[in-house]
């Protein structure tokens, strides 16, 4: 398993605001063309969940009622603003090498970027650990950020 940042976040602790607040300040929109922004993006995620709920066609996160399962359903992997060499995405229920077992949160990864960007991921982490604070979302730290 690599090393990576990851805030469990019960789904019944986490809104629309948060879930806003979160992808407005690190979500990096600037290199999807149809996505300039939180509102674009928003406008998408809803369309195709509803595409997805009229067609009878399945999407293992389909609900755009929850905004954690909205925000894996269509945010899988962007890059992290301010740290270019990061990825940044929502896991539910999820087990990858980047995030703890059948983990649901925030998640916060170095991908294929190597050593730089393990030293991107140990600097953002008190860093995202204060904005979370600050913007009182709840969370648990399952963070791993040591090889051992």
């Amino acid at each position: 398993m690599g090393l990576y940042l990851a805030y469990s976040i019960r789904e019944e602790d986490f809104d629309f605001g948060m879930l806003e607040r979160i992808m407005t300040d690190w979500f990096n929109f600037s290199i999807i063309s149809a996505w300039r922004d939180y509102e674009g993006w928003l406008a998408y995620a809803k369309r195709m969940s509803e595409k997805f709920r009229t067609s009878g066609l399945s999407h293992r996160q389909n609900d755009d009622k929850n905004p954690l399962k909205l925000g894996v359903a269509y945010s899988e992997a962007f890059f992290v603003k301010p740290y270019p060499l990061l990825e940044i995405g929502f896991c539910y229920n999820d087990t990858t090498p980047h995030c703890p077992k059948d983990f649901s949160g925030l998640n916060i990864w170095a991908g294929h970027s190597g050593s730089e960007g393990i030293v991107d991921l140990i600097k953002i982490k008190p860093e995202m650990d204060r904005y979370l604070a600050l913007n009182q979302i709840p969370n648990v730290d399952l963070s791993k950020t040591e090889l051992y």
